[in-house]
């Protein structure tokens, strides 16, 4: 149609390319979605710092380690060994416990939250630990993240 008009044969060509590169990015988007949504994928930075934030709020808490999270399909699911006094009743540590899920499930309403209890400076064989043991030996130089000084 464009043809007709201006008289410029390439132009009916410049504008099935265009359209035709419009569907491309249209499909690599929708296909992007379905892939994360498909797939396990672990939370944001952004959230995991969230959620790290909420735990140390709660004075009781002396830390965590071992946070696992990932998403699939439309839930998200948080894993994590929440360190409390090791002198604490076990009434007590269950009270602490259930404040700490309430305040991740409200700031993360569909999640799924489950917590392990230690005591804290237990001597335990830690996944975050291992995690690291394993990319400093990945890393040629024996350095975390594979740019140590040469």
């Amino acid at each position: 149609y464009a043809v007709e008009i201006t008289g410029a044969v390439w132009i009916d060509a410049l504008a099935g390319a265009a359209i035709a590169l419009a569907l491309i990015w249209g499909a690599t988007g929708i296909a992007r979605r379905a892939f994360d949504i498909l797939m396990d994928k672990e939370l944001p930075p952004d959230d995991r710092a969230r959620i790290e934030a909420i735990v140390h709020a709660n004075p009781a808490a002396r830390g965590l380690h071992d946070l696992r999270t990932r998403t699939s399909g439309v839930d998200r699911f948080i894993e994590f060994h929440l360190e409390l006094d090791g002198q604490l009743s076990l009434r007590v540590a269950h009270r602490v416990t259930d404040e700490v899920e309430r305040a991740l499930c409200e700031a993360f309403p569909d999640a799924q939250v489950l917590v392990h209890q230690e005591p804290a400076g237990l001597d335990d064989d830690r996944l975050d630990e291992r995690i690291l043991q394993a990319e400093r030996h990945a890393a040629p130089d024996g350095s975390p993240d594979g740019e140590g000084k040469e």
